[in-house]
């Protein structure tokens, strides 16, 4: 088989799943947020420094966001997460 004929067509997918396998990001779900221009210039400044998608960088920032909130509030998020799913 050629070279030419066993790559994929189309864009490889974005997103990563278990084990670093990757995943089609078009099947999670979808957000809808309005943030400032200045929010969003920042976002996708990062992301094209980063060479990264902006999906990307706001997942690390809610994580991060998530790690620094005290004990007590982590708690209740990821109690309210367990009611969500």
């Amino acid at each position: 088989m050629s070279e030419e004929t066993s790559k994929r067509m189309g864009r490889p997918p974005e997103g990563s799943g278990k084990k670093g396998e990757p995943e089609r990001i078009r099947d999670y779900p979808k957000l809808l947020v309005t943030i400032r221009p200045t929010v969003r210039s920042r976002l996708k400044a990062m992301a094209s420094v980063e060479s990264r998608p902006a999906w990307q960088v706001v997942e690390d920032a809610i994580a991060l966001y998530f790690d620094h909130l005290p004990p007590e509030h982590r708690r209740s998020v990821q109690a309210a997460m367990r009611r969500e799913c």
